[in-house]
């Protein structure tokens, strides 16, 4: 994959992801460490600065996991009216 520095062939599973995913950054100026998304938004992630370049990356995959899943609340009904509890 031309442009990915040769981590095309990662063990990640989330390098695709975020290499496709996240398509706008909101730098948040706000102590420790934040990250956000919205529901309404996929692919945009609200982040502190992170304190490294892994932090990052966890920061940037579990937001992906928010919008994901997200998209899928937006397309499926996961549970039905008045169903039971588990």
């Amino acid at each position: 994959m031309p442009g990915t520095g040769g981590a095309a062939g990662s063990s990640e599973p989330a390098y695709a992801e975020l290499v496709a995913g996240p398509r706008t950054l909101v730098p948040v100026d706000r102590p420790g460490s934040f990250s956000g998304s919205s529901a309404e938004a996929f692919g945009a992630m609200a982040l502190s600065r992170p304190r490294s370049a892994r932090g990052l990356a966890l920061s940037m995959a579990h937001e992906m996991q928010h919008s994901k899943f997200a998209a899928v609340l937006h397309l499926f009904d996961l549970f039905e009216p008045g169903g039971e509890e588990r």
